[in-house]
C-alpha cells in the first residue's frame, strides 16, 4: 500500500442523494428532541461515576498482558503502521480514518466490517493497520476477526500458528472466547482466525452464536474497536451475512481494478445506514 486517500466518499452520485435526505430528516428529528427537551426537566447528572469507569477500563487496557512485542525491524518487513515509522503519511492516514470512523459512530465502541469491491482481492494488511492504529491510543484496544476462510494472511502478520478459531466456537457451545482470542504482538491489539475450514463454512456466520461472538468482543472494553476481515462483497455470501452482525462497512477499492459501477453496487448492497466509507488502496 501507497497513500491512502481518504475515503468517506458519501458524494457519489445516488449515494449523497439518499444520504441528503437521511440528513434532513435527522436535523428535523433533532429539532423536535430539542423542543421537546425544552419541555422535560434535565436529569441529574451522574459525570462522576462515568468519569470514575473510564478511569477504570483505562488503567484495565493499559494493563492488558503483552508477552511479546514486535522490534521496529519485524514492523517494517510487515508493512504495518507504528509510531516513528519512516512513513509518517501513511501512519497519519491511518489515524484520520480512525478519528473519521469514530465521529461518524454513536456507540463509544462498534464493529467494523471491512471488504473488498472486487473478488480476490486480499486485504489483510488493510485491516490490520486500520485496527493498529486504534491500538496506538493507550486507552483504547482493538481486534481483528477473520471471517474470510482459508485465508491465513492476518496469522502470518500477526504470527500466530493457531488451531481454534471462529468456526470451532460456533460450532461447540462449550467452547470460551477466550480460547480463540490471542495475544498479538501489537500493543492492545487482539487477534481472532478463522479457524478449521469446513466446506459449509458460511452457513455458521448465520447463527446467533456468531452475532453473540462480535457483540460480546466489543463489550469487553468500553473501548475496544473491533474489525471484522471479510471476504469480497462482490463474491461471497459470508461478506453479506456478515453485514448484519457489525454495525458498520468500509469498502476496500484497489486501484485499477474496479469501475465507479462496481463501487455503486457495492455500496447499494451494504446499505445507506451502515456504509462508514471507502479505502482507496494504492492509488
Amino acid at each position: 500500500m501507497s497513500i491512502i486517500e481518504s475515503a468517506f466518499l458519501k458524494t457519489l452520485k445516488n449515494s449523497k442523494k439518499n444520504i441528503d435526505i437521511e440528513n434532513k430528516i435527522r436535523s428535523q428529528n433533532q429539532a423536535t428532541t430539542e423542543l421537546n427537551a425544552q419541555k422535560t426537566p434535565k436529569p441529574v447528572s451522574v459525570k462522576h461515576t462515568a468519569d470514575k469507569q473510564t478511569i477504570s477500563s483505562r488503567k484495565d487496557i493499559s494493563s492488558m498482558s503483552q508477552l511479546r512485542r514486535y522490534s521496529r525491524n519485524e514492523l517494517m518487513e510487515r508493512r504495518l503502521i507504528h509510531v516513528g515509522s519512516v512513513d509518517d503519511t501513511l501512519v497519519n492516514e491511518y489515524r484520520n480514518l480512525r478519528t473519521k470512523l469514530i465521529s461518524g459512530q454513536s456507540k463509544q465502541n462498534f464493529s467494523t466490517l471491512v471488504t473488498s469491491v472486487v473478488p480476490d482481492y486480499d486485504i489483510s494488511l488493510v485491516v490490520s493497520n486500520l485496527a493498529t492504529a486504534f491500538s496506538l491510543d493507550a486507552s483504547k484496544t482493538s481486534v481483528v476477526v477473520n471471517a474470510d476462510i482459508g485465508n491465513t494472511k492476518l496469522d502470518q502478520l500477526f504470527g500466530i500458528s493457531s488451531k481454534l478459531g471462529i468456526i470451532d466456537y460456533i460450532e461447540s457451545e462449550e467452547l470460551q472466547i477466550d480460547k480463540i482470542l490471542y495475544e498479538t504482538p501489537i500493543a492492545r491489539l487482539r487477534f481472532v482466525p478463522s479457524g478449521d475450514i469446513r466446506e459449509d463454512s458460511f452457513e455458521y456466520f448465520t447463527t446467533a452464536r456468531m452475532k453473540n461472538l462480535v457483540a460480546d468482543l466489543v463489550a469487553r472494553y468500553p473501548e475496544r474497536y473491533l474489525f471484522v476481515n471479510a471476504p469480497s462483497i462482490e463474491s461471497s455470501a459470508d461478506a453479506r451475512i456478515l453485514l448484519d452482525s457489525c454495525d458498520c462497512v468500509v469498502l476496500v477499492v484497489p486501484y485499477g481494478q474496479c469501475n465507479e459501477k462496481d463501487i455503486m453496487n457495492a455500496m447499494l448492497t451494504v446499505g445507506s445506514k451502515k456504509f462508514a466509507g471507502l479505502i482507496l488502496d494504492d492509488f
